[in-house]
Parts: structure tokens; C-alpha cells; sequence
């Protein structure tokens, strides 16, 4: 069953792809936020088809990592509060992925 990541990941409006984790979770992203954080993304994303203006599906991007990764890792790139990451475990998943996708720190 596919869930729907919680906000700002979850406007289906406004976004225009889907990245889909391991554990079914649906986050609705901006490419373009995403491009400036990471030129490996920016090329992943890229090979994506791009939805039309009247098409209400989204191009779905598959990762490895769980939900909570993801929701972490995106909240470093978007325009919001930076989260508090207090496990030693969650930190490390964080940046093994923020490697694994080179996103650049602001």
C-alpha cells in the first residue's frame, strides 16, 4: 500500500515527480529544488519523463532508502526548517544517502 509523505513533501498539486522509497512512501518533489542540491540528482531526475500540463500522473523515481531517510534528507534541501536528527543511526542513513546523491550543504 502506498502512503503519502507528510507535508511539504505532499502536495500533488504543485509538484512535478514522485520519488517513491523502499518502504512505499509517495514524496511529491520539485525537480528543480532538487537540481540545485545535487548535480547527481539534477542527472537522475533528468532521464525522467516529464509530465505535461494535463497529465495527472507524475514520473516516479524509485529509491533504496526508507521514508524516514528521504523525509530527512529532503528537509536539507528545501526551503524549511532543517531537521534535529538525534539517533546516531538516523544521522548516519542521512548522510550516507546526502553522499550517496551529493547534495550540497547550504
Amino acid at each position: 500500500m502506498l502512503t503519502r509523505a507528510h507535508y511539504p513533501f505532499d502536495d500533488s498539486e504543485e509538484s512535478d515527480t514522485i520519488i517513491r522509497t523502499v518502504d512505499n512512501v509517495d514524496f511529491y518533489i520539485h525537480r528543480v529544488i532538487l537540481s540545485v542540491a545535487s548535480v547527481k540528482l539534477k542527472e537522475q531526475l533528468s532521464k525522467l519523463p516529464k509530465p505535461s500540463s494535463d497529465d495527472v500522473s507524475k514520473p516516479v523515481f524509485n529509491v533504496p532508502e526508507t521514508s524516514k531517510t528521504i523525509d530527512l534528507l529532503l528537509r536539507f534541501c528545501y526551503p524549511v526548517d532543517d531537521p534535529f536528527i538525534s539517533a546516531p543511526m538516523a544521522l548516519g542513513n542521512v548522510l550516507e544517502a546526502a553522499l550517496k546523491y551529493d547534495i550540497k550543504w547550504q
